[in-house]
């Protein structure tokens, strides 16, 4: 009744988009969600978004916020659900596939990076004992290993 009394009755509705929309609620939702996009899993542009609008609303609190990506962010609030399903769809697929082929790419590059080592100490090993002849025709028949590896 105060406050009515101190603006001479007039009502002001609370302005939702002038409240701060903090930084360390933002870290503590995107640390909540382990800093992954929760549609898509993306770990890069990460946003905060309001599953309650602010302008419906929705406040700036945890409960209310999640971790999107940038490319999910924009086309769920579109309110598009069948482009924003595509979309975030085709995301998911891509950050699991590459996800996938980069955990593959890496086991199979320490495998090969092994493999040439020991061929590599092998060939020193073996150069002790060898003609210059059957020690070129050894590097020649590595070299086609390796062309084979990186051009198959």
């Amino acid at each position: 009744m105060d406050k009515l009394r101190e603006t001479n009755g007039e009502l002001k509705l609370l302005d939702v988009w002038s409240q701060t929309f903090r930084e360390d609620l933002k870290k503590s939702v995107k640390d909540r969600d382990e800093w992954r996009c929760v549609v898509c899993e993306a770990e890069k542009d990460l946003h905060v978004h309001h599953k309650i609008p602010r302008r419906l609303g929705g406040p700036n609190h945890k409960d209310n916020l999640v971790t999107l990506c940038g490319s999910c962010h924009k086309v769920i609030e579109t309110a598009d659900i069948n482009k924003a399903f595509k979309k975030c769809l085709r995301n998911y697929k891509v950050n699991s596939l590459s996800n996938t082929s980069h955990n593959f790419f890496n086991q199979d590059h320490k495998l090969l990076k092994s493999q040439v080592e020991d061929t590599l100490e092998n060939l020193l090993f073996e150069l002790e004992k060898k003609n210059e002849e059957q020690f070129v025709q050894d590097i020649i028949g590595v070299i086609k290993k390796i062309d084979i590896i990186f051009n198959d």
